[in-house]
């Protein structure tokens, strides 16, 4: 607390609130482990881990931390990154923390057409991580090549089409208005979370969406299967999948007002060739 500038009686404060105290939470007569740290002073505790070292990247969000390190030279990532590695173990280990290995992995980023014939190999507390080919990063699917397939085909459609069946069979149950809000509550979310980053994905994936967009609009106004769609969602209203990826990025643009970090998202037109295409360099992500 001193080194984020807490002092005298706030300091004293907090040490009496951790003092003799522990938290947990109790439901259906099962309690959880005893916690001293809640959410917040946990994020505190540790937010200097990034001092570990000042060549990888390191994104923390809640107890999980995510590591970024790219260079041309596979040889060289390996041994820079497994050097930094090292570093943060005696971090974790100065700070009382330790590593779920289980749940820890890394990908490594590169264009399809590239060919990367280095096997890798990294370690944390002695023990090997494990190589994947996609991961789920605060809801979203991140493949080794950034097309988003993973996200879209294999979990968007899936829950789209989960929530297209519940309307289907109610739709004769249930007034237009009703279904309306439900695609609203239960397939608009889906659709829109984190869009202005996987809508960079080939048409040919968004067509897909596209396709559950009008199976939608079909049952929620009980029409033939067939039926045109375009005026149906001029009427209710909705927006096209490709109508909304133009929304959420101008609306990304305006409230951004794209500072520096956030400007390789526009530097060409469809975001996951922006590097993966033409550049030589391996990035490594870490995820625990």
């Amino acid at each position: 607390m001193e080194h984020h500038c807490i002092h005298d009686s706030s300091l004293q404060w907090i040490k009496s609130y951790f003092s003799y105290r522990d938290q947990f939470v109790q439901f259906n007569q099962r309690c959880s482990p005893m916690s001293i740290l809640g959410p917040l002073f946990f994020i505190l505790y540790k937010n200097d881990l990034p001092n570990a070292s000042e060549l990888i990247e390191l994104l923390l969000f809640a107890d999980d931390t995510s590591i970024f390190y790219s260079h041309s030279n596979p040889n060289t990532l390996e041994s820079v990154l497994s050097s930094k590695l090292k570093n943060i173990e005696i971090s974790l280990s100065c700070n009382k923390l330790s590593v779920n290995v289980e749940k820890t992995y890394y990908l490594i980023f590169k264009s399809w057409q590239k060919k990367c014939y280095h096997n890798f190999s990294f370690s944390l507390d002695d023990q090997l991580l494990t190589q994947t080919n996609a991961t789920k990063f605060l809801g979203v699917y991140i493949d080794e090549h950034l097309t988003w397939k993973d996200h879209i085909l294999s979990y968007l459609c899936k829950q789209i089409s989960k929530s297209i069946g519940m309307l289907f069979r109610s739709r004769f149950y249930l007034s237009s208005e009703t279904k309306l809000t439900s695609y609203y509550s239960l397939i608009y979310p889906h659709i829109t979370y984190c869009n202005s980053a996987w809508s960079s994905t080939y048409v040919s994936n968004l067509n897909r969406i596209y396709c559950l967009q009008k199976r939608t609009v079909r049952s929620i106004t009980n029409s033939d299967h067939r039926a045109r769609s375009a005026p149906l969602f001029s009427k209710l209203g909705i927006l096209v999948i490709y109508q909304l990826n133009t929304f959420q990025i101008a609306k990304f643009m305006y409230n951004n007002l794209l500072p520096p970090f956030n400007l390789f998202f526009f530097t060409n037109s469809q975001i996951h060739g922006y590097s993966t295409r033409t550049a030589n360099n391996y990035r490594v992500h870490h995820c625990r």
